[in-house]
Order: structure tokens, then sequence, then C-alpha cells
């Protein structure tokens, strides 16, 4: 029975590595006085990562409209993202980025004003 579990264990365990790592930052975009901004780190100690990320509007069903862009994130480094989406993407509006790559990475985001309270 061992036996019989451990080929299945091992090519699955052999495989999590080859997986693509996905993060979503929900954005509020540049609506009226609201902003986001997005940092993504990139955790290594040996190499440079690359993360696909792609604006997905909303309202848009059919996703004809996603804009796809690819940032390289040095190793140790934080790569970071002022009103994401003027900054990648030159589009304003409400939606969603999912930012894609084969290494492990972090992503935070933050919505904010710019009116006072």
């Amino acid at each position: 029975m061992r036996s019989r579990l451990f080929l299945p264990l091992t090519l699955i365990l052999l495989a999590v590595p080859a997986l693509a790592v996905e993060r979503w930052i929900l954005i509020s975009g540049t609506v009226g006085t609201f902003h986001t901004d997005a940092r993504i780190f990139n955790p290594s100690f040996e190499k440079d990562i690359q993360i696909s990320a792609t604006f997905l509007p909303t309202g848009n069903v059919n996703n004809t409209d996603k804009t796809a862009v690819t940032l390289t994130v040095p190793k140790r480094q934080m790569r970071v993202l002022d009103d994401v989406t003027t900054a990648l993407f030159n589009a304003p509006g409400l939606g969603a980025i999912r930012l894609v790559s084969d290494d492990e990475f972090e992503a935070t985001s933050r919505i904010y004003s710019l009116q006072p309270a």
C-alpha cells in the first residue's frame, strides 16, 4: 500500500514548483478622488523575476479590453507602483490586476482618497 502512494505523492511534490504563482490586486483605480498603490516584493536571493500584470476592468464580461504588461523585479527588492492603473496601464477605472509569475513573490495594495476626511 505504501509503495502505491509513494509514486503519486512524489510526482505531486515535484510538480508544485512548476506551477505558476498568481496574486490579485483589487483596484479602485483613478476614480474621482480614489487611487490605488501597489508593492511587489521578490523574496529570491538568487534571481530577478518576471511578472505578467493584466488589468481586468469591471463590466468587461468578455475581457476584450484587458491589457498586459511584463514587470521585472530584481532579487530581494520591491517594485513600487504608485497609482498603479495610471502608472502601468494608463487606464483609469475599477477592476482588478492579475499578477502571474513562475517564481514566488508577494504583492500588497492600498486604496486611498486624495480628499481630506
